[in-house]
């Protein structure tokens, strides 16, 4: 269940998600038959972090990459150890989790934060969320994709749309902005550069609060089966 961090700071945002994330993870495995530790994150953990995300939105907003890559290097460091000191134990997976969010595991000592597709049929690509702004320099790059046996999962709850949500794609950017983003459709793919996007106003002109959400690299064809909506 996402908090919301939205401090400006993509790396300080996802690295307090996958830290709530974890915290969530942990009480559900608690579970028992006396004792619904679920509810416990629910009702009392959950909306102190949600707090915590408000008095913090949008201070990054206006430092420009200082901050931004910063985070990036300091949390793809320190992310496995810091968040599995504190609820690592249990039947939780940390690396699944923390790789979701963009971050290196602890066998992973890669710090390239570009998503990489394996043409294995086991695909484990990070789920694709709302950037903190909709810029190429914010969004997840991903590599290596291959239509034929991997997917795509989209956080809906991050865009704010249900399971529902439409997919369409363009031949050009051009088609995708001024055709498609008029036809109510929700994301949109740019076939000739791979740029994914959302769009956030309906059948109004543009895209509205949003725009490109990832760029898959070399422009690999992509369809609705693709797209995996959790």
């Amino acid at each position: 269940m996402s908090v919301g961090f939205d401090t400006g700071s993509k790396w300080f945002d996802n690295y307090f998600e996958a830290y709530y994330e974890v915290i969530e993870c942990y009480y559900k495995s608690l579970n028992s038959a006396y004792f619904d530790y679920s509810d416990y994150y629910k009702d009392y953990i959950l909306p102190t972090a949600r707090q915590t995300a408000n008095s913090l939105k949008g201070v990054y907003k206006n430092y420009g990459d200082y901050y931004e890559d910063y985070y990036k290097n300091y949390f793809n460091e320190n992310a496995w150890s810091t968040i599995w000191a504190g609820y690592g134990y249990g039947d939780c997976d940390v690396d699944k989790i923390i790789k979701k969010w963009g971050f290196s595991s602890k066998n992973d000592g890669n710090d390239d934060n570009d998503i990489t597709g394996k043409n294995n049929g086991n695909n484990d690509l990070s789920a694709i969320k709302s950037p903190t702004r909709f810029k190429n320099k914010y969004v997840d790059k991903i590599t290596n994709f291959n239509p034929s046996t991997d997917t795509l999962e989209i956080d809906i709850d991050s865009f704010g749309v249900d399971s529902s949500a439409t997919f369409a794609t363009g031949k050009s950017k051009k088609t995708v902005k001024k055709k498609l983003a008029k036809q109510d459709f929700d994301f949109l793919y740019d076939e000739k550069k791979g740029g994914l996007y959302f769009n956030e106003n309906g059948s109004d002109k543009g895209f509205g609060d949003g725009g490109i959400i990832a760029i898959l690299k070399g422009a690999p064809e992509l369809t609705a089966s693709n797209l995996v909506f959790i």
